[in-house]
């Protein structure tokens, strides 16, 4: 398993759980394609990007 702070593929969006409004930032078009080519997002991000809008 890689290390949680290791390299990512591509940047899709950011969160800060500090901030009450507009918290998180996702870029819909990237998640859509990452999904149509077979990642499947933990249960953590699919409610983000619930909350975000992205389904």
């Amino acid at each position: 398993r890689s290390p949680r702070d290791g390299k990512f593929l591509e940047m899709l969006g950011t969160y800060d759980p500090l901030k009450t409004e507009n918290n998180i930032k996702i870029d819909a078009e990237k998640v859509t394609s990452w999904v149509k080519k077979g990642a499947k997002p933990s249960d953590t991000v699919a409610s983000l990007l619930k909350k975000a809008g992205v389904e």
